[in-house]
């Protein structure tokens, strides 16, 4: 919808500023993807500054799949969901 002044607005009547608006989480949360210099021009790549999307996790007891099934069902029960 567009406003009296020719920008955009929300629903609720506030103008958008497409400038700054994107903006909002800058320096909040870590970018997904990092640009870096590779040997043929700039290369996109996955930023994982923690280290957690290279590390191998075990589950030696399969507590994980446990509290899978768990979850799933009480997700599909009606009597847990709706009573």
């Amino acid at each position: 919808r567009q406003g009296g002044y020719g920008g955009t607005r929300f629903r609720d009547g506030n103008p958008c500023d497409t400038q700054t608006d994107i903006l909002m989480l800058q320096d909040v949360v870590d970018p997904p993807v990092i640009e870096r210099e590779g040997q043929y021009g700039p290369v996109n790549e996955q930023n994982d500054p923690d280290g957690l999307l290279t590390t191998a996790y075990e589950d030696e007891h399969h507590l994980a799949r446990t509290w899978v099934v768990v979850l799933a069902y009480l997700m599909m029960d009606y009597r847990y969901l709706y009573l």
